[in-house]
């Protein structure tokens, strides 16, 4: 149902808006964080709507928002969170009471949803730069303030949840800003740590490290110093080869057009000759044309080319893996690098990396190309996971619309296929003989391709059942009780 909301009525909530922010920010300065038994309302607005009617289409007019967005800017950060919560908690009752039956009375419900809706979006915009502005101006900041800054750190390079996005560029800031008053803070320093390996600034990553070893003791960070240095190492051998492929310039790149915008790619075909001929042979064939992301995992990867869309199926063959040679390319950030669960079992599903995990993929996956242009198209496809799963008309997923190839070498790209052998009746029988290279319907061994659940093997410094999320390069490592725990033991 389409309708728009009258200027009278926007103009009369703005107004209401306006004479009440003074009352609510008077009224949340001595706002105190929530108890450890007092559930706390949620940061975000909510896009709840009833499960039975879409969400109605309102235009809001610029000046109309201009207004409600004058309203709210009086509002300081604990004025907006209270107003958020509030909001949030009105969108929740009017759902629950929407008629049942009175279409006048059931579209005057979801103007009202829709509205509130609209200012919670806009006090999402500014609630961060409010806690932000107070953290910093406040030589006392609130523990609100605080917290919000810290959680939002920690989604931003340790994301748990849907709405999550892992942003390294913003953590990093946001980490330094936070140690101007915690400056020995280890979490942090983790935070920070992480943010900077995430994004290859290795040099950096090693300065935090040393802050941390030299605060955490010999041995404690023995799995973090493994890993940067083993990242680093071969990082400095693949700028070599780029510095290489820069100035031939010859390299094929295929262009991958998604939901969320469009992302470049340039394919190693001097170092996976065979697997970089199937990606442009499928691509050629629009193969991967209207394929789902049907697994994206934040700070961790994205992946497409299940025929099905649910982690299952191939091209209809098989191809050798390319990633035991002296000679492969190396996992980094943005690296596309090919499916398979097990040994020689590639098709066309690949993913394309968040951040650098060469200790986990290195000799397992055939790294084939790297993102070039769209990285940040790349940390924006939706987070899902459909493998084995049927795809729900609620469920927000993203998809590779179309692929071209935007140059490429002379010759033909033919790839060499393993056929699948044909499944017999006597295989069916005895449940053999399956050929689709996929266990499980998921695509990657336990749902992820990481065994354990760990996401790395044993002995890497990481314990099994890791708090560490799978396929994660570095793992986490408890920091000892202190000021800065305790303030987020508080606000839980």
């Amino acid at each position: 149902m389409n309708f728009r909301i009258t200027l009278a009525a926007l103009v009369a909530f703005a107004s209401l808006l306006a004479a009440e922010s003074t009352a609510l920010g008077q009224s949340t300065t001595t706002q105190q964080v929530p108890s450890t038994t007092q559930q706390e309302p949620p940061i975000t607005g909510s896009s709840l709507t009833p499960p039975d009617q879409p969400a109605a289409a309102v235009a809001m007019d610029a000046d109309l928002r201009n207004k409600m967005t004058e309203a709210l800017q009086k509002l300081d950060f604990d004025g907006l969170r209270a107003r958020l919560s509030n909001n949030q908690n009105l969108v929740n009752k009017l759902i629950r009471t929407m008629p049942i039956g009175f279409p006048t009375q059931r579209k005057e419900h979801q103007m009202r949803i829709e509205l509130l809706k609209q200012e919670n979006s806009l006090i999402d915009e500014m609630v961060f730069e409010k806690a932000r502005e107070s953290f910093i101006t406040k030589e006392e900041p609130s523990q609100l303030a605080t917290l919000f800054l810290i959680r939002r750190l920690q989604s931003e390079i340790e994301p748990r949840d849907k709405e999550h996005r892992f942003s390294p560029e913003s953590a990093i800031e946001l980490a330094a800003t936070l140690m101007d008053k915690f400056p020995k803070e280890n979490r942090l320093l983790r935070y920070s740590f992480l943010a900077n390996f995430a994004l290859e600034r290795f040099d950096q990553a090693d300065e935090v490290l040393n802050k941390m070893e030299s605060m955490a003791g010999d041995g404690a960070l023995k799995a973090y110093r493994a890993n940067l240095d083993n990242a680093r190492e071969k990082y400095q051998r693949e700028l070599k080869i780029r510095r290489q492929e820069t100035s031939t310039g010859d390299l094929p790149r295929v262009e991958l057009m998604t939901s969320e915008g469009r992302i470049v790619v340039e394919l190693f075909e001097n170092h996976a000759p065979n697997t970089v001929a199937n990606f442009i042979y499928l691509v050629e064939q629009q193969f991967y044309d209207n394929k789902l992301f049907h697994l994206v995992r934040p700070g961790q990867f994205a992946v497409t080319g299940s025929p099905k869309g649910d982690g299952t199926g191939n091209p209809g063959y098989h191809i050798a893996c390319e990633c035991e040679a002296p000679e492969i390319r190396h996992h980094f950030r943005g690296t596309l690098s090919m499916l398979t669960p097990e040994k020689d079992k590639g098709g066309s599903q690949f993913m394309i990396l968040h951040q650098p995990n060469t200790e986990l993929y290195d000799g397992k996956h055939t790294a084939f190309g790297r993102v070039v242009d769209g990285m940040d198209v790349v940390l924006k496809l939706n987070n899902i996971d459909l493998n084995g799963r049927q795809l729900s008309a609620s469920t927000q997923v993203s998809k590779l619309e179309t692929a071209k190839v935007l140059s490429k070498r002379s010759h033909p790209y033919v790839p060499q296929k393993i056929e699948i052998p044909t499944m017999t009746d006597f295989d069916r029988l005895l449940g053999t003989g399956n050929g689709s290279g996929m266990k499980s319907g998921s695509g990657m061994k336990s749902g992820s391709g990481m065994k354990s659940g760990s996401g790395m093997k044993d002995g890497s410094g990481m314990k099994s059942g890791s708090q560490k999320k799978m396929g994660s390069a570095i793992p986490a490592v408890e920091d000892p009780a202190g000021s800065f725990d305790l303030l987020l033991e508080e606000g839980k």
